[in-house]
């Protein structure tokens, strides 16, 4: 599965969404949002990372890159109060779902704005 790199022990995603491939100036790979958490309370806050992890067209160099990005439209997620196992498993999928579904517009900065930086790479051999 695409995000369990990096992989961390004892974690779990909370947000895992916006697959997209994207290419940059020799290579090519993926990006996605992520979100991880060692329990199960809710969101902390309505940040989540933008990770872009692909290859160059050689096949040398991997190429990782990471960016914190908002998502204004979890704010009213955050803090919520979890007690139940049925709560719980409904707040998770009104996230995944919030994720999945908004534009890229909808996050700060706008993941094409990201997406465009990150096809700007050349990776250069020294």
């Amino acid at each position: 599965h695409y995000s369990d790199f990096p992989k961390l022990a004892g974690v779990a995603s909370v947000i895992d969404g916006q697959l997209a491939t994207g290419v940059f100036q020799n290579g090519n790979g993926y990006r996605f949002l992520n979100s991880k958490s060692f329990d199960v309370s809710s969101l902390i806050s309505s940040q989540t990372n933008y990770l872009y992890q692909g290859i160059t067209n050689d096949e040398k160099y991997f190429v990782s890159v990471v960016f914190v990005v908002d998502a204004p439209f979890l704010t009213e997620l955050v803090n919520v109060p979890l007690t139940t196992n049925e709560e719980f498993e409904n707040y998770f999928q009104t996230v995944q779902d919030r994720i999945k579904n908004a534009s890229p517009n909808d996050f700060q900065p706008s993941l094409m704005m990201l997406d465009a930086l990150v096809s700007s790479i050349f990776i250069i051999e020294k």
